[in-house]
């Protein structure tokens, strides 16, 4: 894989991560873009052939890899209810894959 293709699948690892950083107490448009366009994020981004890839490439720790495949089984859990938009506020499973998000966040910083 080029250097360009790996650095485009970093940066759009990192949005995903970055999605959860958007606070749950907007207006209903954002819920439903945060719904629809991060759980589509996560599949793709998030998918262990990509972590794979990234992991090779050390641009993931194992660590990383085990937290983003933990919130990809979430979130394909949380879209299979198609009224989930309607109750994301407070949700504690919602909640439960954005701490997963930080945790991925903050490992990606450098230390």
């Amino acid at each position: 894989m080029d250097k360009a293709e790996l650095k485009r699948r970093t940066a759009d690892f990192d949005d995903t991560a970055n999605v959860c950083g958007i606070r749950l107490d907007g207006p209903e448009e954002l819920l439903e873009l945060l719904y629809e366009d991060f759980a589509v994020s996560v599949g793709t981004f998030f998918h262990p052939i990509n972590l794979d890839i990234l992991l090779h490439a050390g641009i993931v720790t194992e660590e990383v890899k085990n937290l983003c495949v933990e919130i990809e089984a979430k979130v394909d859990y949380l879209t299979q209810n198609p009224t989930i938009v309607e109750r994301i506020k407070g949700d504690s499973r919602w909640e439960a894959v954005f701490a997963l998000c930080e945790q991925v966040r903050y490992l990606r910083q450098p230390h």
